[in-house]
């Protein structure tokens, strides 16, 4: 259960809204894992219209190095593809509401995309994202960063709305219920930080998590070597350096502390 006393005092927002957020916070104080919190989350906002979100949370980011994945907890229920342009093949680097995200708190409507694309100011790259994903379905929506709270931790959302609507009505929807959507994503945000409490050192690279999943799956260190195409040697010294990290003795206790911080589910 979620330990709701550490973040009580990051939770006056909710005064401005009790009633409306009280059974969504209910839900995320009640849940075991901060995937249990991100579906509670979905389902709420699908209620106000949009059908798929991304969550992106990295401590000890900054303009610098926001476009490396490591460290970075994602959570999409875009769709692999979606995923594949955009998170994976970094695609987000040249998105122009990621740009204004980092240097800005608050919401920025996709309209802010379009603007600058029909003005002709964007460049190679921002052009090239901006219409692959148009192409995948993302028209409308709104992207979100929480107040940084935490110094240099940055979180934020991109929130896709329901196919079929253009953005002139997704903006009305924002500004009709922007009082009910705003709180529930900064306390989203604080309870993931809660749940994803391991430190910079212990933040598993994408080498390691492939390693741990697989260990999941009751694969040997044989086997993952082999469908990883990687020697093994390199793979028992890769979990060997992980357990160090994690200041635990054998690998079943990684694979617990890695569960109980969220890194893996």
């Amino acid at each position: 259960m979620l330990p709701l006393r550490k973040i009580e005092w990051e939770l006056i927002i909710l005064k401005t809204q009790p009633d409306v957020l009280s059974g969504l916070i209910s839900s995320f104080a009640s849940s075991s894992s901060i995937f249990e919190c991100w579906e509670h989350l979905r389902t709420y906002m699908n209620s106000f219209g949009f059908d798929r979100l991304l969550f992106a949370s990295k401590p000890y980011a900054d303009a610098t190095n926001f476009h490396n994945l490591f460290g970075t907890f994602v959570l999409s229920s875009y769709g692999p593809v979606i995923d594949q342009v955009f998170v994976k093949d970094r695609g987000f680097t040249d998105d122009v509401t990621t740009k204004f995200l980092l240097e800005n708190t608050g919401a920025v409507s996709w309209q802010l995309s379009r603007d600058k694309f029909l003005d002709g100011k964007m460049s190679k790259g921002e052009e090239q994202i901006h219409l692959a994903t148009r192409q995948l379905g993302l028209i409308a929506g709104f992207s979100y960063s929480s107040p940084r709270s935490v110094e240099r931790h940055l979180s934020g959302f991109g929130l896709c709305f329901q196919q079929g609507y253009e953005q002139e009505h997704v903006d009305q929807v924002w500004e009709d219920n922007r009082g009910s959507i705003l709180p529930a994503l900064d306390v989203f945000s604080i309870v993931a930080r809660t749940y994803l409490s391991a430190t910079s050192s212990e933040l598993l690279d994408d080498d390691e998590e492939q390693i741990i999943l697989l260990v999941l799956a009751g694969k040997t260190n044989s086997e993952i070597s082999e469908l990883l195409n990687l020697h093994r040697r390199t793979t028992e010294q890769k979990m060997r350096k992980l357990r160090a990290r994690l200041e635990v003795e054998t690998t079943t206790q990684a694979v617990a502390k890695l569960m109980k911080q969220g890194q893996i589910a």
